[in-house]
């Protein structure tokens, strides 16, 4: 499970890390769901966050906007030992590592890192999501395979969050969430995602 890796700085040779030099708390989603915490936010940034389907079909729904995707590093890599467990795979297996924004509208709305594994992927998909002309909820729902989402888990940031790109990231506090990605059943990619408290603002 998640909850037994310790949280990391962000790195690019740790992909899907916790971008924190201190621990966070991660609840599992019916924890978060019973927290204090949940009951303080607008219901649409609980649903994001709890949501079991595709976030930017969620995010074209409430903001009323096209989401596109914004690469900030797409690179092979290769799976220890932890994340290999978590994703079927055998350690050392090449997995697509990637770090990107989701914006609408030309603002950046949603960070996202995850780990794919490409022999999972028909090679049209993967070589749609290698072109990053869309965000992968888009390509993967234009693809029709089915798609679950499991081992979600939850947590907040209560400190600045550190830039992912030499600009200042102006928002000072979000939530995340992480999760383990299925298509047909098979573990395909490990992600991770970030989002900002004044997401839904106008």
């Amino acid at each position: 499970m998640f909850a037994d890796f310790p949280a990391v700085p962000y790195r690019p040779s740790s992909p899907v890390p916790d971008r924190e030099s201190r621990p966070v708390r991660w609840l599992t989603g019916d924890e978060f769901l019973k927290s204090d915490a949940a009951h303080r936010l607008a219901p649409a940034l609980r649903a994001l966050l709890t949501s079991d389907g595709s976030i930017t079909l969620l995010l074209q729904t409430l903001l009323l906007s096209p989401i596109e995707v914004e690469i900030l590093r797409q690179e092979d890599n290769k799976l220890d030992h932890a994340m290999a467990d978590l994703l079927a795979a055998e350690p050392g297996s090449v997995v697509l590592a990637r770090d990107v924004w989701l914006t609408a509208r030309g603002r950046r709305i949603v960070s996202a890192s995850s780990l794919i594994l490409p022999g999972e992927l028909s090679p049209s998909l993967l070589g749609a999501l290698r072109s990053s002309e869309k965000p992968m909820g888009l390509l993967l729902q234009e693809s029709g395979e089915p798609v679950t989402r499991d081992q979600l888990q939850i947590a907040s940031e209560a400190d600045p969050l550190g830039p992912l790109t030499p600009e200042t990231y102006p928002i000072r506090r979000a939530w995340m969430r992480r999760y383990r990605m299925s298509i047909s059943s098979r573990p395909v990619a490990l992600i991770q995602e970030r989002f900002a408290l004044d997401l839904l603002r106008p």
